[in-house]
């Protein structure tokens, strides 16, 4: 069974967030920030202050946020619930399998991203997401391979 996916997006300013999410309801969740480094423009200077507004965001304020022309990812981690359920602490596989989360999506090093799903249409959608405007890689994750890794560090 499919759980999750690897992809390597271009380690280059765009908007990445919004084409990886292009085709997923984002209002179905709230969207918690664990951890983000994420350079912008603005008045045509590179920001490096906070990308997000706050650790826990709506699905409409995180779409209009990852909808910004430009963003350049460097390290990210987040976690997608849906609206008012218990949030709990994620580090390892299983804490997610055994948590209300949806969804966590890891980047690092700027390029380097997992996606574990627990929705296997919102999976493959993303996946298509990816495919549509080319990813260097994709890989799917099983169930077997995540068992015992840890997601957020």
């Amino acid at each position: 069974m499919k759980i999750g996916l690897k992809i390597e997006i271009p380690n280059e300013y765009g908007s990445y967030l919004k084409e990886i999410f292009e085709s997923v309801d984002l209002t179905y969740y709230e969207w918690e920030v664990i951890f983000a480094d994420i350079f912008y423009k603005e008045d045509d200077t590179i920001q490096q202050k906070s990308f997000f507004p706050s650790n826990l965001l709506d699905g409409d304020t995180f779409k209009g946020i990852i909808s910004q022309e430009s963003y350049y990812l460097i390290f990210l981690d987040l976690l997608a619930y849906p609206i008012n359920v218990n949030r709990t602490r994620i580090k390892m596989f299983e804490d997610f399998i055994e948590s209300e989360c949806q969804l966590v999506f890891v980047l690092y090093d700027c390029s380097y991203v997992s996606i574990y799903c627990k929705d296997e249409k919102t999976l493959e959608a993303i996946y298509y997401n990816c495919k549509d405007f080319n990813c260097d890689s994709m890989n799917y994750i099983s169930m077997e391979e995540a068992k015992g890794k840890q997601l957020i560090f």
